[in-house]
């Protein structure tokens, strides 16, 4: 799915992607809904429980804040490597990832 969703953004130009970043608040997101997906899949064991849905409305909303940031944007070549770095992060966090500990 994060392929799927990499493929997705690398063919949208930088100028729709400006415009989705900033379309009011409002539209952007359905909060109840939003939250209530993140329940069901805490429910099935996609999310961990102990996080609060309202952390990760939160945390998603503040990277959304940098993502339009233009001195932010000059870091990265283009969207989709700000979105691959912004996947990695938020799924496998900062810890290095070590494949055994018999290495």
């Amino acid at each position: 799915m994060i392929e799927w969703k990499m493929g997705l953004i690398s063919d949208m130009s930088p100028e729709f992607i400006e415009e989705y970043i900033h379309v009011a608040p409002e539209l952007q997101k359905s909060y109840k809904r939003f939250m209530d997906y993140i329940v069901d899949c805490q429910k099935n064991g996609d999310i961990r429980p102990e996080i609060r849905p309202e952390f990760l409305i939160a945390v998603i909303d503040k990277l959304q804040e940098i993502f339009g940031d233009d001195n932010f944007k000059k870091l990265y070549n283009d969207h989709t490597e700000f979105v691959h770095e912004l996947h990695k992060l938020f799924f496998y966090g900062i810890v290095p990832r070590y494949e055994s500990e018999n290495k």
